[in-house]
């Protein structure tokens, strides 16, 4: 590896994980493997910038994402368009969101990134994934799911 990607402290890293976080009203919040990893994650980077779909109180799934607080200051979240229940069956619906992703993406992954964290399976890793064919960032590929081994 060289010099440029070791020295990560003045670097900001744009992490695209599989599954959604939650917002409580005050707080982003993630279970809490997922949480532990990407604080200290967050202590080796400049700033890190989360994209991903966000979870409001009720939704079926939140309960599932509030059991750790994202509290550090080095920790930026962008909030990936969803889509309600009721449109995610809808094909017009999705492929409309997954060009409004896209868009956000590409706003996200700019001139200040300077490394992506892409994790699998996923839309957003994907769609991310093809935004960087373009701007041509380093990255890697995250693809297991066993968060609390990690």
């Amino acid at each position: 590896m060289n010099s440029s990607v070791n020295n990560s402290s003045d670097k900001i890293l744009t992490v695209v994980p599989e599954g959604p976080i939650a917002f409580d009203g005050r707080e982003y919040r993630y279970s809490k493997g997922e949480a532990i990893y990407l604080h200290n994650l967050a202590r080796s980077f400049k700033k890190i910038r989360i994209a991903a779909y966000v979870l409001k109180k009720g939704d079926p799934f939140f309960e599932s994402c509030i059991h750790s607080s994202l509290t550090s200051n080095k920790i930026e979240i962008i909030e990936l368009p969803s889509l309600s229940l009721e449109h995610q069956l809808n094909i017009f619906s999705k492929i409309k969101q997954f060009f409004q992703v896209f868009k956000v993406l590409n706003r996200a992954i700019d001139k200040e990134t300077n490394l992506l964290y892409l994790f699998l399976p996923s839309y957003p890793s994907a769609l991310a994934w093809i935004v960087n064919l373009i701007k041509k960032k380093k990255y890697f590929v995250y693809g297991a799911d066993d968060w609390e081994q990690a």
